[in-house]
């Protein structure tokens, strides 16, 4: 990670900017387990890494929403450097098996378990 850059941002008019590439990308889709959309009171997270976006978080005010690294840069800290940009505070999220460890080790406790997620709250 020479040069990753974290971006937080709420402006709707910039969030299509950002997820040009990866808002049509059907692999992405396919693990976020739906389309992205795109709601005015969304803060989106942005990881850049020499000019190149290789991850983004979304939340509004009780949920996280997404989040997502591109597979080249998993298990490279790209996920943590954008939660500490999180607020602190009692969210709720739905992750799949793959995510599920990091929120567990971030204090999130399983409400409900699904076949392919699990719904997550840390209060």
């Amino acid at each position: 990670m020479e040069d990753l850059s974290i971006t937080v941002s709420n402006d709707p008019t910039l969030i299509p900017y950002y997820l040009r590439f990866v808002s049509v990308d059907q692999d992405v889709h396919k693990e976020l387990g739906e389309p992205i959309l795109f709601k005015p009171d969304q803060t989106w997270i942005f990881a850049h890494e020499n000019k190149e976006m290789v991850g983004f978080i979304c939340y509004n005010r009780t949920n996280i929403l997404y989040m997502y690294v591109t597979p080249e840069m998993r298990r490279k800290g790209v996920l943590l450097n954008m939660y500490l940009k999180v607020p602190d505070r009692k969210w709720k999220t739905v992750c799949s098996k793959m995510s599920l460890s990091f929120f567990l080790n971030r204090g999130f406790q399983i409400k409900k378990s699904f076949v392919n997620c699990y719904k997550l709250q840390n209060f």
